[in-house]
């Protein structure tokens, strides 16, 4: 049962939810081997993995346009233009890895452009 299904009025257990529900997601992540970070099932299975004990729409695109993030429809798009062009940065040392990770979160929706998950915009 996810925390949205019983909807508690204490701010702090949901804080707590959150919180373990992301440490159950760290300790996934540390099991896989090599997973392919730069694609959409990728992106889905670690956001279901953040908060699936926590929202019911947990690792899903969202159906509906938001005051942040990009077009509903657009979702696919933006995110395959985002992995392909983290990749082709990765495939041909263009940045090191440390500018390559602080340039990836601001494009991936820590803006108003293009924001990857419900919690930011784009599942859910």
């Amino acid at each position: 049962m996810s925390l949205e299904d019983q909807r508690p009025a204490d701010a702090r257990i949901r804080n707590d939810w959150k919180q373990e529900n992301i440490l159950r997601a760290v300790r996934w992540l540390k099991r896989i081997r090599s997973p392919d970070v730069l694609s959409e099932g990728f992106c889905r299975t670690l956001h279901s993995k953040m908060f699936d004990m926590t929202w019911a729409w947990a690792g899903t695109f969202r159906k509906s346009d938001k005051n942040i993030g990009c077009d509903w429809n657009q979702i696919g798009v933006k995110l395959a233009q985002l992995f392909g062009n983290t990749r082709w940065w990765i495939d041909n040392n263009v940045f090191p890895s440390d500018e390559i990770a602080a340039r990836f979160p601001p494009r991936s929706g820590l803006d108003s452009s293009l924001t990857p998950m419900a919690t930011a915009g784009i599942l859910g």
